[in-house]
């Protein structure tokens, strides 16, 4: 079970405002490439301003509160059967689920007249031809990623917010903010869906871990889904 966590709001204030700087930093810097629209250099110029400040900024969040990363998101386990056995299940359950509402929100938006159009990340790694991209992708997708969005979202926010009082507030205020940090209409519903499992799955364990692997395998089989949809035509639905 998820220990309650000792995070101060004064704390949390000053980390979220780290959060908005290195956004802002990763703006500016994409501002100063030769070509602001090229793939690779942008992504990776994001990938170093916030996946790496948000790793920063926890670790002074973390030294702020006197704890360890393993103290402060419950990575002392890592056994297979807490970690690894429950991820894979969760991941086996939440997938076919995902697809089926991101195809429902697709048939929704097209009967108001609306486009369906997938994540930005989804239609560079659908037009991207060389393998440096494509790991570039594959690496932010199936590790950055996860590790960074779960500290942020179920290890920093949710027990932020449930320890004022609001446990059902926390719930659902992080995966509805999880699910708009994508940016896509389409794959909203699936997002706030995964979001509440993750957060499930770390309040079951309390261990961070479980809930940044269940998001790895998640982004992984969705990532060689989609290398096979390029070779072989298969529908896709990529929401995370």
């Amino acid at each position: 079970m998820l220990s309650e966590k000792p995070w101060k709001l004064e704390a949390l204030m000053r980390f979220l405002l780290g959060v908005v700087a290195f956004m802002m930093i990763g703006s500016l810097a994409l501002r100063l490439l030769p070509d602001p629209h090229a793939r690779l250099p942008t992504l990776v110029v994001n990938t170093l301003t916030f996946h790496l400040g948000v790793l920063i900024i926890t670790g002074v969040f973390v030294r702020e509160h006197g704890l360890t990363w393993h103290e402060a998101f419950g990575w002392r386990d890592w056994s297979p059967r807490r970690v690894v056995v429950p991820a894979l299940l969760a991941t086996a359950g939440i997938l076919p689920l995902s697809w089926m509402l991101a195809g429902v929100s697709a048939q929704v938006m097209t009967s108001f007249k609306t486009e369906p159009v997938q994540q930005a990340t989804v239609q560079a790694l659908q037009t991207s031809v060389s393998s440096s991209e494509r790991a570039v992708f594959g690496l932010i997708a199936i590790v950055c990623a996860p590790v960074v969005e779960e500290i942020l979202f179920r290890g920093i926010l949710y027990p932020a917010i449930k320890r004022l009082g609001f446990p059902q507030t926390a719930l659902w205020l992080t995966a509805i903010l999880f699910a708009l940090s994508h940016a896509n209409t389409m794959t909203f519903l699936p997002l706030v869906l995964l979001a509440l499992l993750l957060t499930w799955l770390y309040e079951r364990t309390g261990n961070l871990l479980t809930p940044i692997l269940t998001h790895a395998t998640f982004n992984l089989t969705n990532f060689l889904w989609l290398i096979l949809e390029q070779r072989i035509r298969l529908p896709i639905f990529w929401p995370s």
